[in-house]
């Protein structure tokens, strides 16, 4: 019995020893991809094109659930043609992060509130939830966005689900 209870403390030493710094390794990489998201955040709530454009890497595309694909300059144009929402208010949680040299895959999840009023004039919580994932390149030191593929979509109004898609084949 002491020698089972042994080997199964040295499996959970060695397992734990494999855990600990694959989650103290990517932690510091999460952080920084964070603050990436924020920055993209901060250029659209501002409007402002050229820092927008300043997180996207040459060649970059945005792919839908659909493989539609949009451009940088497309996704920005949008964005900068669109009323200004002040009731608007998104964040984006990285779940993780896998580098490999100058190229990271970020698995992430955006979410956003809103206020919108029907025909009726009467005002309602709007949520919407698009889960990505995405490939950055190091170029020059700095982490560029090259491809934001959606894998999931989700909306609520009044915290009731009424539309939910998921990418087929996942």
């Amino acid at each position: 019995m002491k020698s089972v209870l042994i080997r199964l403390s040295l499996a959970l030493a060695v397992l734990l020893a494999g855990l600990v710094p694959t989650a103290f390794a990517e932690a510091p990489d999460k952080a920084i991809f964070e603050q990436r998201y924020a920055e993209m955040h901060k250029a659209s709530e501002t409007r402002d094109r050229a820092a927008m454009m300043a997180n996207f890497a040459d060649g970059f595309v945005s792919i839908d659930l659909r493989d539609a694909q949009m451009s940088a300059d497309q996704i920005v144009n949008a964005i900068l043609s669109a009323p200004k929402d002040q009731s608007r208010s998104g964040h984006t949680e990285v779940l993780s992060v896998k580098v490999d040299g100058t190229t990271a895959t970020v698995s992430q999840v955006y979410r956003t509130k809103t206020v919108k009023k029907s025909s009726d004039g009467v005002a309602h919580d709007l949520e919407i939830m698009a889960r990505s994932q995405d490939i950055w390149v190091k170029k020059d030191g700095i982490w560029l966005l090259r491809e934001s593929r959606t894998d999931e979509m989700g909306l609520a109004a009044d915290g009731r689900k009424i539309a939910h898609e998921v990418r087929p084949g996942l």
